[in-house]
């Protein structure tokens, strides 16, 4: 084990409160394509440990945990001010409790939550919503709003693709302060395709995606009724990858990247996430055990299993042998562990794209910190790259003992 410079801010991480629970039927399926690609033997290694296949299973679906870093954007291209997003409690209301998912600029007041409740792996029902905005005037919308549904509405993104869902909501509305109001809205939702590939606002290319297009026509907050159009880009693992509000207000909302961490059996915990390295992105991205309880908790003296997987952005690009020029980022606070670049046929994480005639490159180590002195570290696993060079997506995953 070489070790680094600790005074390095580079090697610092940041934490992220976040544990991903499997949800079965996605799971499964994911699972099966991934076990079968290791028994072709197209593993980075050969092992029967269960860490070590849990470190190249598919990246589980996003639930009520995983954070997600998003911007916001305008049709005129300003904007990219960044939100955090993730699951922040509860709602009760009169037609039931739901959950919260809310997404905020970090330092102002601007963010927004939804309330909604999962209705089988991809229907969801949603209750209502809210929103203050610092920059609303500009927009010409109140500052605030509340909205809760007389009955909830539901979505189902396995309706037939190309058939138009229509729908009708009544709601109680709290405007800018106001006294609660009534107010109906009406409209449909239409799956465009259920393999659409989205690209997100860091130029992560996400696969097997669910694209929507909703037209509404929505009264109140324009002093009219007035027509919407929204295009929406959903994932089973990252969730909603980007959602551009087309019409009246050109505004768009994409994800830059997600991490995420979940609890394994015999004391083992995974932390996993996605991001890109490179031109328009930065130099550095790596997920570390400290992420997941903002802890040193990582047993240093059994074996952690840390693997990463490299893609180009670029889709031409990445149906090439090109091999990138790419620097390992795998250990500790104090000290580094070596790993070689390999290329592989298949993804482990994003097997949605296997068939695709993607070229996959992997890190992996398999490496403890026994000499370490003391007990309760953190163990990380990333990459660093020229910023200046072709941007490469980054899956990363560590998966350690905790003490």
């Amino acid at each position: 084990m070489t070790h680094a410079n600790p005074n390095d801010p580079s090697s610092a991480h940041t934490a992220h409160t976040a544990h991903t629970v499997h949800d079965g039927h996605v799971e499964l399926t994911r699972r099966e394509v991934v076990i079968g690609a290791l028994g072709l033997g197209l593993a980075t290694a050969c092992s029967s440990d269960a860490s070590e296949l849990e470190a190249k299973a598919p990246l589980p679906a996003w639930n009520s945990t995983t954070r997600a870093v998003c911007l916001r954007t305008t049709s005129g291209g300003g904007g990219g001010q960044p939100y955090v997003a993730g699951y922040a409690g509860e709602k009760s209301l009169p037609t039931g409790t739901f959950d919260r998912y809310r997404s905020a600029r970090e330092g102002a007041s601007t963010a927004g939550e939804f309330w909604v409740k999962r209705k089988g792996p991809r229907a969801f029902v949603v209750g209502g919503a809210e929103y203050t905005s610092e920059s609303a005037a500009a927009l010409k919308l109140p500052k605030s709003a509340t909205i809760t549904l007389d009955a909830p509405f539901e979505l189902n993104l396995d309706a037939p693709v190309g058939v138009p869902q229509p729908g009708s909501i009544t709601a109680k509305l709290a405007v800018g302060g106001a006294d609660l109001t009534t107010a109906s809205a009406s409209g449909t939702y239409t799956v465009v395709s259920r393999d659409a590939t989205a690209t997100t606002s860091s130029g992560v290319p996400v696969s097997g995606c669910t694209h929507l297009r909703i037209d509404a026509e929505v009264p109140v907050f324009f002093g009219a009724a007035v027509k919407t159009k929204t295009q929406v880009w959903y994932s089973d693992t990252v969730g909603f990858v980007n959602v551009v509000l087309e019409e009246p207000l050109g505004l768009g909302f994409g994800v830059q990247g997600s991490r995420s961490s979940r609890d394994l059996p015999d004391g083992y915990a995974s932390v996993e996430g996605i991001g890109v390295v490179g031109k328009g992105a930065g130099p550095r991205f790596a997920v570390s055990s400290h992420d997941a309880k903002g802890a040193f908790d990582a047993d240093k003296d059994t074996h952690a299993k840390m693997l990463v997987e490299l893609r180009w952005v670029d889709e031409a690009a990445a149906k090439t042998d090109k091999r990138p020029y790419v620097d390992a980022d795998f250990g500790t606070a104090v000290g580094t562990f070596p790993a070689e670049l390999t290329q592989a046929p298949v993804s482990f994480f994003h097997p949605e794209e296997n068939g695709k005639g993607y070229v996959y490159w992997y890190y992996y180590a398999d490496q403890a910190a026994k000499n370490e002195p003391t007990n309760g570290i953190s163990y990380h696993a990333g990459v660093r790259y020229d910023p200046s060079f072709s941007p490469l997506r980054v899956t990363a995953r560590v998966v350690y003992k905790r003490l």
